[in-house]
């Protein structure tokens, strides 16, 4: 996927010199058909675009930046290949690459690019992956791989080599399994929000023109026991959605950097 973007060409068939910025774990989806997209481009950026980033302005999720981006340089095509890296990284070794406290400690991680062997954490990945890796994480892009389809070749090469041959059907077993382990039945607090909607859209659709529906001393819904659920029982707030991925997505935005860097 990275590969067809990087690759993408224009009307004139000049390369667009298309830059994703912000590769991810969000960012990857796969479908029940085993097929893996890579979406969202809203932070990608091409040459044939007029505007400019100001110098030192961090665009990204700042976990996943290249250690260029994370010095507010320009970058290209192998800034997505270092993020690729560091998503595939994080997937065979179950922890986080670069994540720190806060997000200056995350963008001065990515800085130094500080990379340890996959393999030194999970046994299982071989040797062969440890160099892919290590070379899609080099802190120098130009040692890193110049072009996302040569790292893709190297994987499956890899692969192959381990008789660990995978296809969009092996792919799909694995969604299907998971999807079919998913629990069926409702939970009880879904019943309870529903049950209230329900209650509270009975009693304003019930209403005649003047009459009050908590003339009895009955609360509004977001005070009352749907609160208890969703937010501040006190307050009635609603909780924001967005922090539910905070580990994550807390570390996106834009990072100005001090004017002495």
């Amino acid at each position: 996927g990275l590969s067809y973007a990087h690759n993408l060409g224009g009307p004139d068939g000049q390369p667009l010199g298309v830059v994703h910025r912000d590769v991810s774990p969000p960012n990857v989806l796969i479908s029940k058909q085993g097929e893996i997209k890579v979406l969202d481009f809203g932070l990608a950026k091409a040459t044939s675009q007029l505007e400019s980033t100001d110098p030192g302005l961090i665009k990204g999720k700042f976990a996943y930046l290249s250690p260029e981006a994370a010095h507010g340089l320009d970058v290209d095509k192998r800034a997505d290949i270092f993020a690729a890296g560091t998503v595939l990284w994080e997937l065979v070794t179950g922890r986080r690459l670069f994540k720190g406290e806060t997000d200056y400690d995350t963008v001065m991680n990515v800085r130094d690019a500080p990379v340890s062997p996959a393999s030194g954490i999970n046994p299982r990945v071989p040797p062969e992956l440890d160099e892919i890796l290590g070379r899609a994480l080099t802190k120098d892009p130009a040692q890193r791989y110049q072009d996302a389809a040569e790292m893709g070749n190297d994987l499956m090469k890899m692969l192959f080599s381990k008789q660990m041959a995978v296809t969009s059907y092996d792919v799909a077993k694995v969604v299907q399994t998971i999807v079919e382990a998913e629990p069926k039945e409702v939970s009880r607090e879904v019943d309870i929000i529903d049950r209230l909607i329900e209650n509270e859209l009975e009693r304003i659709t019930a209403l005649e023109d003047g009459e009050n529906p908590f003339a009895d001393g009955a609360k509004p819904i977001l005070t009352s026991e749907l609160s208890g659920i969703l937010g501040d029982s006190e307050t009635g707030s609603m909780e924001d959605p967005r922090q539910w991925g905070a580990d994550i997505l807390s570390d996106t935005g834009e990072f100005d950097l001090p004017a002495s860097d």
